[in-house]
């Protein structure tokens, strides 16, 4: 299998019922899988590990409950699972849905440094719902008891108004939007805002942005989404910063002292993320689709040095010697790590940009609450024994 094919393969989205038929498919079933569907059937996998339920169970109390949370970001590094997680979820909403429409996802295109093409996004939105006759969607309105459409057939107007009928008549949940910093990176970003808000204060779904770090600083520099939007932090394993830890490592920094405590936690995270990454791996490994299997679970601190920690690029490792070892018959190679490894440049360049974005978090006090620890254990004082009195 060559390296173009290898490509085609991973890179040709995945259905809806071409996940499912594989999560149920047997081991045997598997190995008795022609070479090019061994690779889509374990590209396919979506393993369940610590981050991605909890940002899961983060993106689920928001569907489900009554808030005026209407834009929620997702965001986080490249290989986190963001992508995967939204699909998951929209695959979920499908199924539980009576709605024709519960779930639609649209990936924006990259044109350069071009301008935006709104256009473009809401004929992309209309596709992606199955809407029909979209070339000749106009703007209308009532006015005096009198219809007033648009002269001109499959103009901005139209298309924008198509879009919000559409999630409104389809009763969409859920409308999630991937590469979305490719409209806010070349266009004015309060414009591009003002948009997206304005689509989300005339629908009822909840609009879900799908980015890197940079997205947060795009939608969350725009003051008026810091009140309805909702950010949510997908990361990785083996990063010191974590949302749940972040907040007393800094004020122990503005004290200039050395909080040993915190020391002890991240160390604590650390092994605990290293037990995590071994679960995933084991997970994956028990899906292999050939009988002779790698022993990736012997080298799982490896693993995480070497993908960073990322869930998505170390199935991209575990699939390239897959892959590997196909093209040698089945027979597996010690040697095949090797080939199958990003080159440190890469790697370098990945690592890099994860650790701008995470130190750009933690300078913004991302998750951290106002309130210092002290003040918030006496304010949970005070609550207990209001509660108790009453």
């Amino acid at each position: 299998m060559s390296k173009v094919e290898f490509s085609e393969l991973i890179r040709t989205p995945l259905k809806y019922s071409e996940i499912l038929k594989y999560s149920k498919m047997t081991q045997t079933e598997a190995y008795a899988l022609p070479d090019r569907l061994k690779v889509r059937f374990f590209y396919s996998l979506r393993v369940k590990h610590r981050l991605r339920d909890e940002a899961e169970e983060k993106l689920l109390s928001m569907l489900y409950t009554d808030s005026d949370v209407g834009v929620i970001t997702l965001f986080g590094p490249t290989g986190a699972g963001k992508t995967a997680l939204a699909e998951t979820l929209g695959y979920r909403l499908q199924s539980i849905s009576d709605s024709e429409h519960p779930f639609i996802y649209v990936k924006v295109p990259a044109h350069g440094n071009a301008k935006v093409s709104w256009k473009a996004f809401y004929q992309s939105i209309l596709i992606a719902g199955d809407e029909p006759m979209i070339e000749v969607k106009r703007a209308w309105a009532v006015k005096d008891g009198y219809l007033l459409g648009s002269g001109r057939k499959g103009d901005l107007d139209g298309y924008c108004m198509a879009v919000k009928n559409m999630l409104k008549n389809r009763n969409t949940i859920m409308l999630a939007i991937d590469e979305i910093l490719h409209i806010l990176r070349y266009g004015d970003n309060d414009t591009a805002m003002d948009t997206i808000k304005s689509l989300s204060d005339a629908v009822t779904c909840k609009i879900l942005l799908l980015g890197p770090y940079d997205l947060f600083d795009k939608v969350f520099g725009y003051g008026q989404l810091v009140r309805r939007g909702k950010p949510i932090y997908l990361g990785r394993y083996g990063s010191e910063f974590r949302t749940d830890n972040v907040a007393g490592r800094v004020r122990s920094e503005r004290k200039g002292g050395v909080n040993s405590a915190m020391e002890k936690k991240i160390k604590e995270k650390n092994l605990l993320d290293i037990k995590e990454y071994k679960l995933i791996v084991t997970k994956l490994m028990a899906r292999w689709p050939l009988a002779s299997v790698p022993a990736f679970d012997l080298i799982v601190e490896t693993l995480l040095e070497v993908t960073l920690g990322l869930v998505g690029l170390l199935k991209d490792l575990m699939t390239e010697c897959l892959v590997l070892q196909l093209n040698n018959k089945g027979a597996w190679q010690a040697s095949f790590f090797r080939q199958a490894m990003k080159t440190r440049e890469a790697i370098d360049k990945i690592r890099l940009e994860i650790e701008k974005g995470e130190i750009a978090l933690k300078n913004a006090h991302f998750d951290e609450c106002i309130l210092t620890e002290e003040s918030m254990d006496e304010v949970e004082r005070l609550l207990e024994v209001k509660s108790a009195e009453h």
